[in-house]
Parts: structure tokens; sequence; C-alpha cells
């Protein structure tokens, strides 16, 4: 197992003024059959890669809970709890719990306090994560909210494939013109990836 700390430097599109952003991953490379992250899979752990700002003392069995309901949330819940396009944000909780040292009894009730209200992600359509191979057709479904479980399963599928440093190499910083686009809507503050 091994962390990096990911920077990337972009411009603010708003005022020009150089920003950094920063990711912190964990890659762990395992020889038995314990637990471990993909693109569709997820991993957190108490003793690996500590989040940038965490209170000391997290434990394992949080770290287990918070990374079964954030698979649940991933896997049952739409990006938007409504049609207005507000944003889930059971992760964004989650993880800040599990930070700030939670028992796996207090992210749970944070979990129940907002999955009443979420959203089912919409049924995959194959032939469109098959298109999104071409990188012409890919930006074809951008900007549409339907199409948003179709990317989440090619990002699945293409981090799976190339590994998550090449796939953001690739989509964010690839300097063509769909990497273009996606940039922009990570960082423009516009719906993700629509």
């Amino acid at each position: 197992m091994f962390c990096r700390t990911i920077r990337a430097g972009n411009t603010n599109l708003l005022n020009h003024r150089p920003r950094t952003a920063t990711w912190r991953i964990s890659t762990r490379k395992m020889a038995t059959a314990t637990a471990t992250a993909s693109g569709s899979k997820v991993y957190l752990s108490a003793s690996e890669c500590k989040p940038e700002f965490y209170l000391p003392g997290i434990s394992e069995k949080s770290a287990q809970r918070a990374s079964e309901l954030l698979q649940e949330n991933h896997e049952k819940h739409h990006i938007f709890f409504n049609e207005s396009g507000f944003h889930n944000h059971i992760a964004h909780h989650l993880l800040t719990v599990f930070a700030l040292n939670a028992s796996p009894e207090q992210i749970q009730k944070h979990y129940d306090d907002n999955k009443s209200y979420q959203r089912p992600p919409q049924p995959v359509e194959t032939d469109v994560i098959e298109d999104m191979s071409d990188p012409k057709r890919f930006q074809k479904f951008l900007g549409d909210e339907k199409y948003y479980n179709d990317y989440l399963k090619y990002f699945q599928k293409e981090i799976d494939a190339k590994g998550w440093e090449n796939v953001l190499n690739e989509y964010l910083f690839g300097g063509d013109e769909r990497a273009e686009a996606v940039l922009v809507r990570m960082f423009a503050g516009e719906m993700p990836l629509l």
C-alpha cells in the first residue's frame, strides 16, 4: 500500500488566479483476499492515508461502517436528490464525520438522517456507455442529467482498466476538446459532468 498526493495546477475561471487542487488517494496492492478499493468499490482504512484534516483515534470499525455506507450511497442514490439539481451530499457528510473520529453508530445516524429524501439512480444504457468510448460521442451526452449513471459506469470501467491516475490525466488534463469540456465542468461550479 502506498499513498499519493496529486497536485494539479489550474486557473480559476472567474478571476484567473492560479489555484492548486490536492487529492489524497490510497492505492493498495494486495496479495491476499482482503478489502481493496476499485473504480466501483469504496474502501477506507483507519490506519492508511489519513484525511488531510482529522482527529486522532479513528477506528477500523468506523472506517468499515463509513465504507459500507458510502458504497450503499454510491449504488442506491443519484447524485442529485431532486429534479432541480440539488446535490446528494451524503459522501461529504460521512467523510467529514469519519475524519472527526465519529463512532460507527454516529456515522450510521448521519447516513440515516439524509437517505430518506435521495433519488434512486437511473437505469444504465449499455449502448450509451459504449458510445462514450468515442471522444466525439462522449461529449454528446454532456449536460444531460439523465446520463449521469451512464457516465458513472463508464468511468468505473475506465478506472478499472487504466487506473485512476491515467483516467485523471486523460479526462481532466489531456488537453483535448473532451478533457477541456470535463475540466470546465469540474471547476466552474456548474453541475459536474452535466
